[in-house]
């Protein structure tokens, strides 16, 4: 499996280039805050092994599924009768969203965090991420640097093969997604038609593997 080298997270460096890391708010910013969420779904929850903490990630927004799009993460140390308030926020100034966050327990008990990000609501490309807790039993864990695994998303978390390789079911949409006319494109190279060089047989749903650990 061939991953990006990592780069340092910070807002100004995102703007606008959904190929940069965005940057992870804490605390979340204001319009993230539920009086002003309308829009929410997509979750996932993976649990930290020794203390059986559980995280729970999942995208917001104003309104609906757009390219405002934004990812929160909250965690709960008592078996969900209670959580947190959202812990931090994967966001980027701009057009930019992100989409269709994952949470997974590996078999090392490492939890990881998985989004994807793109311009607008699809740029015709997309890109899978991810950053993994250093500590998941502890609630305010750091959270390493995100590294983009391929073009993509994912929606399902990764399957553990018996002679220890990880598969990565990613996602691409289809250059005639139905939902085209619906999109705001906000510049004309920019939609479900833009980079061609990514033939119709990316456009599909892709099986990543890893004989590494995903490193």
């Amino acid at each position: 499996m061939v991953l990006a080298v990592p780069v340092e997270t910070g807002a100004a460096e995102c703007e606008c280039d959904s190929l940069k890391p965005f940057a992870f708010f804490r605390p979340i910013p204001d319009w993230l805050r539920a009086e002003r969420r309308g829009w929410q779904g997509c979750p996932s929850i993976a649990v930290a092994p020794r203390t059986g903490r559980l995280w729970v990630a999942w995208m917001v927004s104003e309104k609906t599924e757009d390219e405002s799009n934004a990812v929160l993460v909250a965690t709960s140390e008592d078996g969900g009768r209670n959580w947190s308030e959202p812990l931090f926020a994967v966001d980027c100034p701009g057009p930019l969203r992100t989409l269709d966050p994952g949470l997974w327990t590996d078999p090392d008990g490492k939890v990881w965090l998985f989004w994807g990000q793109t311009y607008s609501f699809w740029d015709g490309r997309c890109g899978l991420w991810t950053s993994q807790a250093e500590d998941p039993d502890d609630p305010k864990t750091a959270w390493g640097a995100p590294r983009r695994l391929c073009d993509g998303y994912m929606k399902n978390k990764p399957t553990l093969l018996a002679n220890g390789d990880w598969l990565f079911p990613v996602e691409f949409m289809p250059e005639d997604r139905p939902r085209e006319g619906e999109m705001k494109v906000l510049r004309d190279n920019v939609g479900p038609h833009a980079h061609p060089e990514l033939g119709g047989g990316e456009r599909v749903m892709s099986v990543y593997r890893s004989r590494d650990k995903g490193s």
